[in-house]
């Protein structure tokens, strides 16, 4: 058996203190939130910002058997997730579907591109016992800012059996979900390690083709800011050409989508339509709910510059609808925006100043003062 207790340099002996599995203890500290659920182990029960912050002790799992240490590899794997997440923590589907050991919910999950404080992140870290042939330890941690409060912490630890690991790592290194490349070599040591009959190799080839994929499309996105729309849409091409290939879905709409964001520029709005429309059909047939509402909303700018105002508002409720359900206020506020432009390009007066004022209020919540004038603005002049 392995269960969880604390390390420090006292030479006093260790003790482990039991606590229940439905144990929460939040602690706060200034603004921050720190979690620390723990569902199997014994627990060491100083507050958990001290192991975060660096004093005194640490957290870490003990084999029994062997009497040792079990290391933990760091964060093995980086997972973006939606802000539900951070607001729901152990609570959400997402948690509940790893604590199940359900790991299909990572087939629709990316590695971050932004590895920022600000941006919702669930860290996954893995662990095994070096001498005896015992199981993995898993740990879960969430990192992420929402209203301006940073919410970190430990969600989950548990045991798993060597064949949900090596599903696991497999699935995380055909995803791309390793944190960096010596995760991704200690990811395949393990695989390795448990008997996988996966060739490595080509394995290796593709996540390198599409990672320089990744770098065409973020080149073509600095390009496409600056205005250099010849050299961005080739990018662009040459990324979309390689996704193809690799068979990236995703990453394939995403590409399509920076091409219509071309073709918007020069004012081609019927190109950038056919291209919003296929990226659009993409992210409904994998699901993509945030996608899907970035795409309903752009697609109703394109249609509004068109002037089909009519159209374009349908889009904009559209995106409404995801991104309320998905609790995006930041979104919603750009649709409610977006709404009372269409609105107002109609001469429907009221609603539009109903939207503009929705708009409004939520600007003021997320603090954006410069939005909050633009709406107020808006508003004065209906």
């Amino acid at each position: 058996m392995i269960y969880w207790s604390a390390r420090n340099s006292s030479k006093n002996k260790r003790k482990a203190e039991r606590t229940s599995f439905q144990a929460l203890a939040m602690n706060k500290w200034k603004n921050y939130k720190f979690f620390q659920v723990d569902s199997t182990y014994y627990s060491y029960n100083k507050p958990f910002f001290k192991r975060l912050l660096g004093l005194k002790g640490v957290w870490s799992p003990y084999c029994e058997r062997c009497r040792k240490w079990v290391p933990i590899y760091g964060r093995m794997l980086g997972i973006s997730v939606t802000r539900n997440v951070l607001l729901e923590l152990h609570e959400s589907d997402f948690v509940k579907s790893l604590l199940n050991q359900d790991w299909s919910v990572l087939n629709n999950v990316e590695r971050p591109h932004n590895w920022s404080i600000y941006e919702p992140i669930f860290f996954i870290a893995l662990g095994r016992c070096e001498t005896c042939d015992g199981p993995f330890e898993v740990r879960g941690e969430v990192r992420g800012c929402i209203d301006r409060c940073l919410i970190s912490g430990g969600i989950f630890s548990m045991e798993i059996d060597k064949g949900s690991a090596l599903v696991l790592l497999e699935m995380a290194i055909d995803r791309n979900l390793t944190a960096n490349d010596k995760m991704y070599a200690k990811a395949v040591d393990f695989c390795k390690d448990l008997g996988s009959s996966k060739d490595f190799a080509q394995l290796a080839l593709s996540r390198r083709r599409k990672e320089t994929a990744r770098a065409l499309g973020r080149r073509g996105l600095w390009e496409l800011d600056y205005g250099i729309l010849d050299e961005a849409e080739a990018h662009f091409n040459n990324a979309l050409q390689i996704f193809e290939e690799l068979g990236e879905r995703k990453d394939q709409a995403i590409a399509y989508r920076s091409l219509a964001w071309v073709y918007h520029r020069r004012k081609d709005l019927d190109h950038a339509e056919t291209l919003m429309k296929r990226s659009l059909d993409i992210f409904v047939e994998l699901n993509e709910r945030p996608e899907m509402a970035i795409g309903n909303s752009f697609l109703g700018q394109i249609l509004f510059d068109r002037k089909e105002f009519d159209r374009a508002e349908l889009l904009v409720w559209k995106a409404l609808e995801i991104d309320t359900t998905l609790g995006n206020k930041r979104r919603m506020a750009t649709d409610y925006h977006a709404l009372g432009a269409s609105n107002k390009a109609q001469d429907k007066r009221e609603q539009a100043k109903d939207a503009y004022a929705e708009a409004l209020k939520l600007y003021k919540e997320l603090g954006e003062l410069s939005l909050e004038k633009a709406m107020q603005t808006e508003l004065d002049q209906l």
